[in-house]
């Protein structure tokens, strides 16, 4: 398989999950208690399905050229649609943005900054980290691009991760929310991992990695039953890395010997 495919199959194996996550919520979830069905075998196939597609970008990503690559060699794009796969994704963080505010207005702001802090908190963060992911997608991939851009998106992601646990704290059944939990964690870690490119420590196999499963998992997580900003961000995460990963692995056959 030509390298430049793996993302697409990320994609093709995000929507098989969520299809076959729908069909898990709508038969393996008891509906009188909200609880999983014990030993039903969508939830079976649907863990497996996601560990299968763990196991084998894992593997297709040993195959990415490792070596050391600064943040132009790696996402600087010669041709558009990259680029516009990264601003779409920008465009739809900011809506994300505008839902969260929405949110907090209709439950009674500014007296909802106090009951909500870390939904408001969130709010603020993705502010910046929407501003961020503008910048780093005019600047395609220029050396002199701010550290700080690069490293805003990744502290809102951490932000994410625990306003989606604090939300579901409180829920027993953990396979009701799981794979969106999984799906945050798994885009702080491509956040992480892309931002080493700006610090010259870059690690382009396992940013491979964290961005194809990042897409997987967002993809899947997109068939719960999340609040509107939840699902508009994780199907935006899913395409900005998307579009960093088709750079990334095109970029890779360079060797990191591209100098902006």
């Amino acid at each position: 398989m030509k390298k430049i495919l793996y993302p697409f199959l990320a994609l093709l194996l995000g929507a098989a999950g969520y299809l076959l996550r729908t069909r898990q919520l709508a038969t393996a979830i008891a509906p009188e208690t909200g609880l999983p069905v014990f030993n039903h075998p969508l939830t079976y196939a649907a863990i497996g399905l996601t560990v299968g597609s763990a196991l084998l970008l894992l593997i297709l990503s040993l195959f990415v050229d490792n070596e050391a690559q600064n943040w132009y060699a790696a996402f600087h794009a010669a041709t558009p649609l990259p680029r516009l796969f990264s601003f779409l994704a920008a465009l739809g963080f900011a809506v994300s943005t505008a839902f969260v505010f929405q949110s907090l207005l209709t439950s009674g702001f500014p007296k909802n900054l106090l009951a909500q802090p870390f939904l408001s908190f969130f709010g603020l963060l993705m502010i910046f980290g929407c501003l961020a992911t503008f910048i780093l997608t005019l600047h395609n991939g220029d050396n002199g691009i701010c550290s700080l851009a690069t490293l805003l998106p990744g502290f809102t992601c951490c932000v994410w991760l625990v306003l989606t646990y604090h939300s579901n704290a409180s829920n027993p059944a953990v396979l009701s929310f799981v794979w969106q939990l999984l799906a945050v964690i798994s885009a702080c870690m491509a956040w992480y991992h892309m931002a080493s490119f700006a610090f010259q420590n870059p690690h382009p196999r396992r940013t491979t990695f964290f961005c194809l499963m990042t897409m997987v998992l967002c993809i899947t997580a997109l068939a719960d039953r999340a609040e509107l900003y939840q699902q508009v961000l994780l199907a935006s995460t899913a395409l900005w890395f998307l579009g960093r990963s088709v750079l990334l692995i095109d970029n890779a056959q360079y060797g990191g010997k591209r100098v902006g």
